[in-house]
């Protein structure tokens, strides 16, 4: 008799492996039982694909707790409902304490955690089970409402999860900043449906597990007009959703990015329209160029073989308008920045629209751009965004200039924690540089000089 398969969803240990030592005390979740290899796919945090393994090799663990860590979110400063922030258990005045890469680990699955918790409990959200082990968000009405539908996609793991634009900022700073609370409240507000994606939930691949969730619930629900928010990484994985499905290109009214960029092998970090639109697997040279360079296209060829729609070229024959034309038409980049939010940054004919997100702090983009967003989101909600991307490439701005007293943004400062445990504000020099870095020790390693982003 074969050994007892652990269920899909369970939280493990890894241990006594003889081929893969490197394996052995770290975390996962398990996001297959395949019965007729008598294996578990265990999806484990820095690995590029899940790693298949035997029930003997698997110890089943609580998942994160943050009571268990010490710390409880409590209501923030301000009087926003969607302001709580990270506080000691037995020092209420006190935030977090660094105590080691694998604890910051754990603090933040176990925030990442409470926020799912709270998009059910406080949101109304219905959790959404996926294909593959993922677990989406969604407002109950969507099946039956003919209202606006706003769908979230966060950027790259582990900073990015389901409700969550910046683990960092929620562990650090607030889930103000950090979650995708206020943007759920807003779209409620408004009377539009919400879905939120888990691209890094399961063993699918970002751009697979966004199809599938288009297939499945937005397809057949009567949305008069759907609009995407992506940060990040976020903005390729959505923008695959125009080449994988022709009724993707034909509802989407509006694609807001914020900062969102794609690595272009031999190249580096690019926002560019037609960079967005061509996600490539770096060869073997390429990939030898950069630091993390074989992990990034161990990564990237898992995710072509899920999702090779995502990475065929941007020319080619479609029904309908192309890819690149609706990205021109509806689109637009909130893109890390010096200027005052809304500055125009790139407004060519035939190409995305990007202007300053108001922050030159990559993670605090979302955030920071939230008001302008919200405005450029309406306009795709009325079926409008085309006409708005249109005047500001005739020179209007996306957003008005504020009062000259205020113009100095409290977003252009992040609060990164490092290793030696010190909270303090510093000031990002270089936005490309600082965001390039982020992403890079986001998507394909980089070890405990992560946590100042992540």
């Amino acid at each position: 008799m074969g050994e007892q398969l652990l269920t899909v969803g369970s939280h493990v240990r890894v241990h006594s492996l003889a081929g893969r030592t490197e394996l052995n005390g770290r975390r996962g979740l398990v996001v297959l039982a395949d019965t007729q290899a008598g294996r578990n796919d265990v999806k484990i945090h820095g690995e590029p694909k899940p790693v298949a393994l035997r029930p003997r090799n698997l110890q089943a663990i609580k998942p994160p707790d943050l009571a268990e860590l010490g710390y409880a979110y409590v209501r923030g400063p301000s009087d926003d409902p969607d302001d709580y922030v990270l506080r000691s258990s037995a020092y209420p005045t006190e935030g977090f304490q660094w105590r080691g890469q694998e604890n910051y680990d754990e603090v933040g699955a176990a925030a990442a955690a409470w926020i799912r918790s709270q998009l059910v409990e406080r949101y109304e959200l219905r959790a959404l089970p996926c294909k593959g082990g993922a677990t989406a968000y969604v407002s109950p009405e969507l099946s039956q409402s003919s209202a606006p539908l706003l769908i979230l996609i966060c950027g790259a793991a582990p900073g990015g999860d389901a409700g969550v634009w910046g683990r960092a900022l929620c562990i650090n700073d607030t889930t103000l900043s950090g979650s995708m609370f206020s943007y759920v409240r807003r779209a409620q507000g408004l009377g539009w449906s919400v879905l939120i994606a888990d691209p890094h939930g399961g063993d699918a691949c970002p751009h697979a597990h966004l199809a599938q969730l288009w297939r499945s619930s937005v397809m057949p629900s009567p949305a008069t007009r759907v609009m995407l928010v992506a940060h990040s990484y976020g903005a390729p994985v959505g923008v695959s959703l125009l080449k994988a499905d022709v009724s993707a290109r034909r509802r989407i009214t509006a694609i807001v990015m914020t900062d969102g960029m794609i690595f272009v092998p031999g190249e580096g970090w690019s926002r560019s329209h037609e960079a967005l639109l061509t996600e490539r697997v770096p060869t073997e040279e390429e990939a030898a160029m950069e630091p993390s360079g074989k992990a990034m296209r161990e990564t990237l060829l898992h995710y072509a073989e899920a999702a090779p729609y995502a990475f065929e070229e941007r020319t080619g024959r479609w029904l309908g308008e192309s890819p690149s034309a609706v990205l021109a038409a509806v689109g637009r980049n909130f893109v890390c920045s010096e200027s005052e939010l809304g500055t125009t940054v790139t407004a060519k004919e035939g190409e995305m629209v990007s202007v300053s997100s108001g922050s030159d702090a990559h993670a605090s983009t979302t955030r920071s751009a939230e008001a302008a967003v919200f405005e450029f989101l309406l306009k795709g909600a009325a079926g409008e965004a085309k006409p708005a991307n249109d005047r500001v490439r005739a020179g209007q701005r996306a957003w008005p200039l504020p009062p000259a007293v205020g113009r100095f943004s409290s977003f252009r400062t992040v609060k990164p924690f490092t290793a030696a445990g010190c909270c303090a504000a510093v000031s990002v020099g270089t936005c490309a540089l600082a965001a390039a870095r982020f992403l890079m020790w986001a998507l394909f390693g980089g070890g405990a000089a992560r946590i100042a982003h992540m």
